[in-house]
């Protein structure tokens, strides 16, 4: 992915590949129907919401998850890991419907993890081409976001069965180009990528507070490894962000 990535950057650019550069987290909670199909519509629900607030940054390109089957007295029958579903080019209503019928039973499986990988659409043009008056350039990063859905399955009380007893949704981005002040890795040394960053920042910021609102919970954690002091609840802080925080 790595290499990948510099293909596609001019060698000018202040920004890169970053591993976990952001992640922002939603705890959910479970619904209060706890039968396994409205569970299953329940993450169908959240998943819509994601690919409806993202579509204008993020290009879903294959889904990731888990499942568990559970017998007619409601106990683990059968666990499923590591299973893959190729999205590429696919609509959402297509994602969905792909989904749905991934399962064997959608009254006896559960999807309880789902990680959605995507690309990324960002501008990325350089300054002499505002200068000499050329079109945006709108450029696609692989694999540099992932949605994250998962269930906490832990015993009943009896502990016979096992049911969810919360559930949390993130998102994370391996690309720093939406932060200000970048850090080389090659020589560590700290670089500006305001240009860059003014003019990704707003879409980030969008998708998420969106997001937010369109789940009906906060954003509630918010990580950077590199960039724990510019990330923030919407994104990455920028110039006018930081002198509103100061008054």
């Amino acid at each position: 992915m790595k290499s990948q990535f510099r293909d596609i950057v001019f060698k000018t650019d202040t920004f890169g590949f970053k591993e976990e550069t952001g992640s922002w987290d939603i705890e959910l909670g479970v619904p209060d129907a706890q039968s396994i199909s409205s569970l299953n519509n329940y993450v169908y629900g959240v998943i819509k919401v994601f690919l409806s607030t993202f579509e204008k940054l993020c290009i879903p390109i294959e889904i990731h998850y888990n499942t568990i089957s559970f017998d007619l007295d409601g106990k683990v029958e059968k666990v499923q890991e590591g299973e893959v579903l190729i999205i590429q080019g696919k609509s959402n209503t297509q994602i969905l419907q792909e989904l749905k019928l991934s399962l064997s039973n959608p009254e006896t499986c559960l999807f309880t993890t789902i990680f959605i990988n995507c690309d990324l659409h960002i501008s990325i043009e350089e300054p002499k081409d505002i200068i000499n008056g050329n079109i945006s350039n709108s450029f696609r990063i692989p694999k540099a976001a992932t949605f994250y859905f998962g269930f906490v399955m832990e015993p009943s009380e009896d502990d016979e069965v096992l049911i969810p007893t919360d559930s949390s949704i993130s998102f994370e981005t391996s690309t720093d180009v939406w932060v200000e002040r970048t850090l080389d890795q090659l020589n560590l040394h700290w670089q500006d990528n305001h240009f860059y960053a003014i003019k990704n920042q707003p879409l980030l910021e969008e998708a998420l507070r969106k997001w937010e609102t369109l789940v009906g919970k906060p954003i509630s954690e918010w990580n950077s490894r590199y960039y724990d002091d510019q990330i923030f609840r919407y994104g990455f802080k920028s110039f006018k962000n930081q002198q509103q925080l100061k008054t």
